[in-house]
């Protein structure tokens, strides 16, 4: 009996949404520049294998080659196999778009599955000789596909992906003397984690390939490479191959043999994303045991900043409106300092979907700077533009005119004529005295609403049939000192009566 020869089957049990396959389809180490033998071994991988046909006929499967399926053992962009195995796989591998282009490009690739970003290395095409010294110029990647894999990392980011699939080939995890890894290109390497680090790329889980092996590591590894830098790292095979060692040290350990694969479980509720692998060893044709498993909680991704943010005077406080351009935000952080220096403090916080603030906290004379910070959980975004403002003093000014002083509670009603001091200010009243702001409604079917009008003042008329909502509004309508008149348009489709209400404030 084939050893692992139901692998296949049980993955199909499995009822995944997709299979990735690492490399290695086949070990006929092909390396001429022709490309019908490529054709050949492609074909003679599925057709030979009941199962492994069955299972790409039934399940969307992405392949990425490693060394053996590519040009031999070892090999990279040096391989007289490179360009011929480049165009059979555009010709008969089914694939997500190649940024590369074509035909003799490398076939790099990324797709997404939910909120889940997948990116898909050739690490074989464009890679420099494993032989060659490890410095600055050494690449397993290439500069366009570094570059490009680069881009992507941002890009996910900036569209606050929760959580980003690296697949490499090749083992991640390798320090010492054993070569065809990671560890060969520890340069390289460490430039990738460090790039992560410093562009805080957050929720990276690396699939590694190569290894005939389960195996997984918690993030320690690639820690010991660049200090903070904790990504979990994944092995899953070697469905029907033989087992071998390759890489480590993996903290969850190494299970190597044929029969082995693995399966990665996403779970997003909308707002937390966890991954779950579990290690799979095939028994026998009905049984399937499982190695070990190991969950991933993601941490909050960074939100995209506010934008737009505007600060106007609002009688003694200032009023900020900012746009939300971020999907997970849960909620804004108001920052203020006076004008251009000083350290910022915090001037307030809303919940998600409130998108203004008033901040009353605010001295006459002073000048004031302010930013918004989008929060998700315990993640910030970058601050959102500054705005400068200088509290207005008309509502102090006319308060001391009016009373002697600024110090009357601006809900106070000193008159008893059911206005309080705000009110009073706003329709340019007599605080101390009984009178109503002039207006009237009349006609039909176009009602005609009038109303005294002063300068520094925007007004709305709002129209309701029920007094519960007040769905119908005149568009703003600026104050000059004479009357000011709208129509109310729909009068005439109202059922029963409509009531009529002017809103008035000094900001549009």
């Amino acid at each position: 009996m084939r050893r692992g020869r139901y692998v296949h089957q049980k993955i199909l049990a499995e009822n995944p949404r997709f299979f990735i396959h690492m490399g290695d389809l086949n070990y006929e180490d092909t390396n001429v520049d022709s490309e019908a033998p490529y054709r050949s071994n492609i074909i003679k991988s599925i057709t030979e294998s009941p199962e492994l046909g069955e299972m790409v006929r039934k399940l969307p499967t992405s392949w990425i080659w490693d060394d053996h399926d590519f040009s031999g053992n070892t090999s990279d962009r040096t391989s007289k196999g490179r360009r011929a195995n480049r165009a059979v796989y555009r010709e008969l591998i089914p694939h997500y778009p190649l940024p590369a282009g074509g035909p003799n490009e490398a076939i790099y690739q990324a797709f997404n599955c939910g909120r889940v970003r997948f990116i898909l290395s050739d690490l074989r095409s464009e890679r420099d000789r494993d032989s060659d010294d490890d410095d600055e110029d050494k690449s397993m990647m290439g500069d366009a596909q570094k570059q490009w894999f680069k881009n992507q990392l941002l890009a996910a980011r900036d569209a606050e992906v929760p959580l980003i699939v690296w697949m490499s080939g090749v083992p991640f995890i390798q320090v010492g003397s054993v070569r065809d890894n990671w560890g060969s290109y520890a340069t390289e390497r460490t430039e990738l984690l460090e790039f992560i680090r410093d562009q805080d790329i957050r929720n990276v889980v690396i699939i590694s390939g190569d290894m005939h092996a389960l195996a997984f590591d918690d993030g320690r590894a690639t820690a010991t490479y660049v200090a903070g830098v904790r990504i979990p790292v994944f092995h899953a095979a070697a469905l029907t191959r033989d087992g071998s060692e390759k890489g480590g040290p993996y903290s969850g350990g190494v299970s190597e043999g044929a029969g082995r694969y693995g399966i990665m479980d996403v779970s997003d509720n909308g707002s937390d994303v966890s991954v779950t692998y579990t290690g799979r060893i095939v028994t026998s044709a009905t049984n399937v045991n499982t190695w070990k498993t190991h969950t991933h909680q993601t941490v909050p991704v960074k939100p995209r900043p506010a934008v737009g943010l505007t600060a106007v005077p609002d009688l003694d406080a200032i009023h900020l409106t900012w746009t939300d351009d971020s999907t997970v935000e849960t909620g804004y952080r108001i920052e203020r300092r006076l004008a251009g220096s000083g350290a910022w403090a915090a001037a307030g916080t809303t919940i998600a979907g409130v998108v203004a603030f008033n901040d009353a906290a605010v001295t006459a004379g002073n000048s004031y700077d302010y930013r918004v910070i989008t929060l998700n959980g315990i993640a910030e975004a970058l601050p959102s533009n500054t705005a400068t403002v200088s509290p207005s003093t008309r509502f102090r000014d006319w308060k001391i005119l009016r009373f002697g002083n600024a110090n009357i509670s601006n809900g106070d009603d000193s008159d008893h004529d059911g206005l309080t001091t705000v009110d009073e200010y706003l329709f340019d009243l007599n605080p101390l005295a009984a009178d109503r702001f002039a207006w009237s409604a009349a006609g039909f079917p176009e009602t005609l609403v009038s109303f005294a009008s002063s300068s520094g003042r925007v007004y709305r008329v709002e129209a309701s049939d029920d007094l519960g909502s007040w769905p119908l509004s005149s568009p703003p309508i600026t104050g000059d000192g004479t009357m000011k008149q709208w129509t109310d348009p729909t009068a005439e489709a109202a059922e029963g009566r409509r009531f009529y209400r002017i809103v008035v404030t000094e900001r549009p």
